[in-house]
């Protein structure tokens, strides 16, 4: 899998990276293990995984997953361990009190200090000075990442030095936060992509996979109702026959064609987050950190249509 050298600090940053928000809840243990030990396999080396997943009883199961893995395999040396907290903004005066604890407790999870913590959400009542001083006080070593910031609000916390890293919502399928039916997401569009081409900020993108919207439809399968809800639209049904085409082109699933399109980015440095409900959903998305796309391959997958809600 191809690599990239992005973040001071960091080791080379492989092109697709492990979402284990599933593991543990949708995916048993054991099987969210095979799945990491495939991915590492391939040639991966992020995991982004968070305080709020698979979260039973106080202990985020996704995150004692991840920890389980990195000590069986012996490879946490090798890996870039990703988590986020402070996904709860209300009320706003216990956040940043909440995000410590987090942070604290991510670790505890995880057996390790992560590589970078990201906050989960920004907090808009508190002035981003205040969030991001209070933040970078607590952090044993790791990086620290924003996700689902706004351009505006993600410039102020530039100001302090500290962001190295982005994570929002990011895929082929256009979508918003109104159509996730949630106002603390941000959602790839058009003001973002000119604040990332700016600023060459790296961007995480989650549901990069748009729920599988692209593999469903071309394979005849139907979509899940939030599929449906957030991703289904006529940019999105536009592009289908184009993944198609191009992935008959290049010999590769429609999946490789949907995660190489975010990690073949040539405007700013982008990552897709990946997961899969199987092996062999995983080994065919993972395929797509193989492939780089050129621009005009980019441009035909976009074709003329603006992104939703631009």
């Amino acid at each position: 899998m191809k690599t990239r050298k992005i973040i001071k600090g960091l080791r080379p940053m492989s092109a697709i990276v492990m979402g284990c928000d599933h593991m543990g809840e949708a995916i048993s243990i054991n099987q969210a293990l095979s799945e990491l030990e495939l991915y590492a396999s391939c040639g991966g080396n992020v995991l982004d995984t968070a305080r709020s997943y698979a979260l039973i009883d106080g202990v985020s199961i996704s995150e004692k997953t991840v920890g389980e893995f990195l000590r069986s395999s012996g490879c946490r040396h090798e890996m870039i361990v990703m988590t986020k907290g402070g996904r709860d903004i209300e009320p706003f005066s216990d956040y940043l009190k909440k995000a410590r604890e987090d942070y604290l407790s991510s670790c505890d999870q995880l057996g390790t200090v992560p590589d970078v913590w990201f906050l989960h959400r920004d907090c808009p009542s508190l002035p981003v000075a205040e969030i991001i001083q209070y933040c970078t006080s607590f952090l044993q070593g790791s990086l620290l990442g924003l996700s689902n910031w706004s351009p505006s609000r993600f410039t102020e916390a530039m100001a302090q030095g500290s962001p190295a890293i982005s994570e929002i919502q990011f895929s082929l399928a256009p979508s918003t936060p109104q159509l996730h039916g949630d106002s603390t997401l941000v959602c790839m569009d058009q003001e973002n992509r000119r604040f990332y081409k700016a600023s060459q900020i790296p961007v995480l993108a989650y549901s990069s996979q748009a729920k599988g919207y692209f593999s469903k439809l071309i394979a005849g399968t139907d979509l899940s109702a939030k599929a449906k809800q957030r991703f289904d639209n006529p940019i999105s049904q536009e592009r289908v026959s184009r993944v198609q085409f191009l992935g008959r082109q290049l010999d590769v699933p429609p999946a490789a064609i949907v995660t190489s399109y975010i990690a073949s980015q040539k405007d700013f440095p982008a990552f897709p987050i990946v997961a899969g409900s199987s092996l062999a959903q995983l080994e065919e998305s993972l395929q797509g950190g193989d492939v780089e796309l050129s621009s005009s391959q980019i441009a035909y997958l976009e074709s003329s249509a603006s992104n939703l809600g631009d």
